[in-house]
């Protein structure tokens, strides 16, 4: 059954170009800046740029012809993504008080007859179980999540595991895969303690700091492929 899924793949699969990147230091004062992502390559053959609202979170994920808006009303939010200008998906989200999705609709028509649905458990911040349905009304397909730590160590499905390991001497920060994941998507359900280090058969992460302690590169390792994600930092 087609469902929403969790993972991104595909970030392996995508051939990209590395640059250096560092947050510009404030020589007026010693304050500490305050760095976010305003765009990174490596996803795709153009740069992603981010735009914020005024609450500090992501309202638009552009890479030229493919552009994400995401709109929120109270706990709701509205993902649209269009392609060449034309209506790609929809997900509507429902988020629980500590920002994490409970309900995600998925529409692949602009009727909203096509969808996939993907409601969350939690225990705490640490999401335990998904349960994936579909208009086409095939079997629920349900997912379980294991944690030690505060870190999702495998989440399993249709009786198959895939198991993760953590740099438990880093934390989590943006530039992570999971911040790759909740970008892409548009919405989070994963929030682990430290950054993530391999996942699967054979797959892993690097990790590059800039002079600012921000993530500058991501590389994501598998056999067969590299895939290499740098970032822009807007520092103020």
């Amino acid at each position: 059954m087609k469902s929403l899924k969790i993972l991104v793949p595909a970030l392996f699969v995508l051939t990209l170009t590395s640059i250096f990147i560092s947050c510009k230091k404030n020589k007026d004062n010693d304050r500490k800046l305050t760095c976010r992502v305003s765009s990174f390559t490596g996803i795709g053959d153009k740069p992603v740029v981010l735009t914020y609202n005024q609450e500090g979170k992501v309202s638009r994920v552009s890479t030229g012809f493919h552009v994400v808006t995401i709109s929120s009303d109270g706990n709701k939010k509205t993902i649209v993504t269009l392609d060449t200008g034309k209506f790609s998906q929809r997900s509507i989200v429902t988020e629980n008080a500590a920002g994490l999705a409970t309900n995600v609709r998925l529409e692949t028509t602009i009727d909203g007859s096509t969808f996939f649905n993907t409601a969350f458990e939690y225990d705490g911040e640490e999401v335990s179980r998904s349960v994936a349905t579909n208009s086409e009304g095939t079997p629920p397909v349900i997912t379980t999540f294991t944690w030690v730590n505060h870190n999702m160590v495998s989440q399993t499905s249709d009786g198959s595991t895939i198991t993760f390991d953590y740099f438990l001497d880093k934390p989590r920060q943006d530039g992570d895969f999971l911040f790759l994941l909740r970008t892409i998507q548009g919405f989070e359900t994963i929030r682990s303690r430290n950054l993530i280090r391999t996942f699967a058969t054979g797959a892993s992460f690097t990790y590059d700091f800039n002079a600012d302690g921000n993530i500058a590169s991501l590389q994501a390792n598998q056999p067969g492929s590299i895939v290499i994600v740098d970032y822009v930092y807007d520092c103020r």
